[in-house]
């Protein structure tokens, strides 16, 4: 099992973005809605990777490996955000 990407929180605009390491984010009004943005994201971003509908682009920058990882790991569950959601929250 590959440890998540850091997770941080921060207050943009009257709300709160969460940042899951550099590459993936969610924004809300709250902690809980910027959650749940960042779940459907990820869940978005891993069912992308796994059906091979999203590309690197090394213009772009490369994620890190971990990060890829990760991702892939997610991909297997990106059906069923509940399992997103505890795998990226604990």
């Amino acid at each position: 099992m590959v440890h998540p990407p850091l997770l941080r929180s921060r207050a943009i605009g009257g709300g709160v973005r969460l940042e899951l390491g550099t590459w993936s984010y969610g924004n809300g009004s709250d902690l809980a809605s910027a959650a749940d943005d960042l779940i459907a994201r990820l869940a978005t971003l891993a069912r992308g990777m796994r059906s091979g509908q999203y590309r690197l682009v090394p213009e772009l920058g490369m994620p890190e490996r971990e990060y890829l990882d990760f991702l892939w790991e997610l991909s297997a569950v990106a059906d069923r955000p509940e399992d997103i959601r505890r795998r990226v929250f604990g």
